[in-house]
């Protein structure tokens, strides 16, 4: 069958907090993010968010797929500053998010 998990997984994609990350595609899930140029950082503005520059420095929120699940394409959201916010909150959220289209076979 087909399988999606999605969430705030709070393992970094680069290896550097925990591994979870690497059990989890080492072997079942695809991660839908596949941009070696872009890192797709989702993490982390302050808890109000009230800072004034972004401080989205890791990926730990993830699309996986499984099985009879393909995904054809992942994009960021909510990474840009509100325009024109002159008061907090300056980001919609403390972390933004992790979009995917995905084919399921």
């Amino acid at each position: 069958g087909a399988i999606i998990a999605v969430g705030t997984f709070n393992s970094r994609a680069d290896g550097s907090s925990t591994t979870t990350y690497a059990d989890l595609t080492k072997s079942y899930f695809d991660d839908a993010w596949d941009d070696p140029d872009d890192l797709g950082f989702t993490c982390c503005h302050d808890a109000l968010p009230d800072n004034e520059d972004s401080d989205l420095r890791s990926a730990i929120d993830f699309v996986f797929t499984h099985a009879a699940v393909r995904a054809l394409t992942a994009d960021v959201i909510g990474d840009m500053r509100i325009p024109s916010q002159a008061t907090p909150p300056f980001w919609p959220s403390d972390h933004a998010g992790v979009v995917a289209t995905v084919r399921i076979h």
